[in-house]
């Protein structure tokens, strides 16, 4: 079964059980100041068709965090928040 991850910007791949798990974690390394824009993400999710993902934004609300990645393709722009 597919499992969720990101490559990191020294190149090691961080797999993790759901596309929550992996949100947990890029909190993490976010507030550890890490460059997580530059990391490659790969989502879970059915819906996102299993293409390679680039973080768009991430936001901090009161007690939560919000993020945003992006494909882009010739046929358009798919996005996804969670």
């Amino acid at each position: 079964m597919f499992k969720p991850f990101f490559v990191d910007c020294s190149g090691k791949k961080h797999i993790f059980p759901d596309d929550c798990a992996l949100k947990r974690s890029l909190a993490l390394a976010w507030r550890r100041g890490e460059d997580v824009f530059c990391f490659k993400y790969r989502l879970k999710s059915s819906y996102t068709c299993g293409h390679s993902y680039q973080l768009n934004t991430i936001q901090q609300t009161c007690d939560d965090f919000v993020v945003c990645f992006g494909f882009e393709s010739p046929l358009g722009k798919e996005s996804y928040c969670f």
